[in-house]
């Protein structure tokens, strides 16, 4: 393994890591699985996607582990609607290929949640950066092909109104659909054409009677999600207040765009800059869970930026600091192992596939 390999693998594998950690708090009972359906990437970091690209072939590796639930619709990929990960139930003991009829089914679910998303998105205007790359990552982790992708794609309605619901659709599909139509439109500030447009979907699927209740399910994640970047990023900061700012950019960067929700994804980067202050130390209001996953996501993002022994030592130090005021100094052990056995591992693999 030259160097320039070895570099390569260890920055994806510590970028993996950080976006997996946002994924879900439940992160950790997965790494094993997401280092094997990873492992090709990491045999040939050079040939990885990189940029958007990036975030859409992550999405679809870690489909059928634990989709991220800042994606719009990942309560349809949860629900086993992905050809991700092969085929299921008892044809998966003779065939690892999905049959024609659970193709059919995912493609037809993926084509509604397209239609939906593309509603909601243009409610308000044209679509966003942001909306865009998670829709994206959306329909990248149903594991279609690029014929199907391109056809569940196709122009579909331009408004609500004009949406159809071919077919009989299970109770939780018609949710998980209205749901992802809230991630959607939750992720900025909610206009009223975006509102609206949620309000009419629900109708058409049948789910007026939880569109509070699943809103409220929806905004509360989203509350969650933000308090957990918000500590990782300040975790991060304090972990490498002394590299120069163009030094800890990327790995800040990489952190809002893995755990921020878009609505506070430009607070956090005017924090990340020093163009705003940082907010009156306090502690933040996180199980342990959440702080193992703040932990990781900031050491992981620090870890890709291969430091050097020396400034990885004082970046150690500053973060085991930052975790003590927070009482996570345990959860920070767990979290610091967790990243550094996960980058260590893919090397050593890797390695040994060369």
């Amino acid at each position: 393994m030259t160097q320039e390999d070895a570099q390569g693998t260890f920055r994806l594998a510590a970028l993996d890591l950080a976006a997996f950690a946002a994924a879900r708090e439940s992160f950790p009972r997965h790494v094993t699985e997401l280092a094997r359906r990873r492992a090709p990437r990491y045999a040939a970091p050079s040939e990885a996607p990189v940029d958007d690209a990036y975030w859409t072939d992550f999405a679809a590796s870690i489909a059928p582990l634990l989709p991220s639930e800042l994606m719009p619709m990942w309560g349809l990929i949860d629900a086993d609607l992905t050809l991700e990960g092969g085929a299921k139930g008892l044809r998966s003991l003779f065939s690892s290929t999905p049959s024609a009829r659970e193709r059919r089914k995912v493609q037809r679910t993926a084509t509604l949640a397209a239609r939906v998303m593309s509603v909601v998105a243009h409610a308000d205007g044209d679509m966003a950066d942001d909306e865009r790359r998670v829709i994206d990552m959306a329909m990248a982790s149903f594991g279609l092909n690029d014929e199907e992708l391109a056809a569940a794609r196709a122009e579909g309605p331009a408004s609500a109104s004009q949406l159809e619901v071919f077919g009989e659709l299970d109770l939780r599909v018609r949710r998980e659909v209205v749901r992802g139509a809230w991630q959607l439109a939750l992720h900025g500030d909610l206009s009223k054409e975006e509102e609206s447009a949620v309000v009419t979907i629900a109708a058409k699927l049948e789910i007026s009677a939880e569109l509070d209740l699943v809103r409220r399910e929806v905004r509360d994640a989203q509350e969650r999600c933000a308090r957990v970047a918000s500590l990782a990023l300040e975790l991060a900061m304090a972990a490498s207040s002394s590299l120069d700012a163009e030094v800890r950019a990327p790995a800040l960067e990489h952190l809002v765009r893995c755990a921020a929700p878009p609505r506070v994804a430009a607070g956090l980067r005017a924090r990340a800059s020093g163009e705003t202050p940082p907010p009156v130390a306090q502690k933040v209001a996180l199980v342990s869970a959440q702080r193992v996953q703040a932990l990781t996501l900031a050491w992981s993002c620090l870890r890709a930026l291969d430091l050097r022994a020396s400034t990885e030592a004082v970046a150690r130090l500053g973060l085991r600091a930052a975790a003590a005021r927070h009482d996570a100094s345990a959860d920070a052990n767990s979290a610091m192992e967790l990243v550094d056995r996960y980058l260590l591992e893919r090397l050593a693999e890797s390695g040994e596939r060369r």
